[in-house]
């Protein structure tokens, strides 16, 4: 299961670069909340081109809906768009 992180750029911002936070910085709050027990993350992607998209691997059996939940709690992605993709 996946989720999906996405938000949409000013025109004149870099894509890795999203309401004062980069991409990276925002990964790297995910892995901290994953390395605190915090959510529960198998890997993250960086697919960032126009448009800021991140998908984040989750292991089997944990829910994209409390995670979601989490995402917005534990890291810096309250700016974001955040849905459950169904793939595998």
């Amino acid at each position: 299961m996946l989720v999906s992180l996405r938000g949409t750029n000013l025109p004149w911002s870099s894509p890795r670069y999203l309401f004062g936070t980069t991409t990276s910085s925002l990964i790297d709050s995910i892995l901290k909340a994953n390395e605190k027990g915090k959510i529960k993350v198998l890997k993250v992607d960086d697919n960032t081109a126009a448009n800021v998209e991140i998908l984040v691997h989750l292991p089997k059996g944990i829910s994209p809906d409390k995670t979601i939940d989490a995402l917005y709690a534990f890291t810096d992605c309250r700016d974001l768009h955040i849905s459950a993709l169904l793939r595998d």
